[in-house]
């Protein structure tokens, strides 16, 4: 069986980089896929990028909108719970390039 979650940033490619302030902070958009193969997937996962708050999101077709954030490197982690999964390269930096759509993909196996 193969999820695919997205946490998307909805909408807001077009406002990144944008600020009322001239000199404000530059900002990016972050885009997370999830993808998890195997038995016993987990019906919830706890994502965390650094500068937000942590949301809990479906494991199947869960959808989250996030604000921009600030351009630069960011902790990306996914918490997956029980010990039947585990996924690859995380927690991970991710540099969000200001203006920019970025695009990271967790990929998870569960048994």
């Amino acid at each position: 069986m193969k999820a695919k979650y997205v946490i998307l940033a909805l909408g807001l490619a077009g406002l990144a980089g944008c600020s009322s302030d001239p000199n404000g902070p530059a900002l990016g958009t972050l885009v997370v896929e999830t993808e998890a193969t195997g038995a016993n997937i987990p019906e919830f996962s706890t994502l965390t990028i650094e500068g937000s708050a942590p949301v809990q999101i479906l494991t199947e077709d869960g959808l989250e909108t996030t604000q921009p954030l600030p351009a630069g490197d960011r902790d990306v982690s996914l918490d997956v719970p029980g010990t039947n999964c585990t996924t690859a390269d995380n927690p991970r930096t991710v540099n969000v390039r200001e203006g920019e759509v970025n695009i990271t993909t967790f990929v998870t196996t569960c048994s």
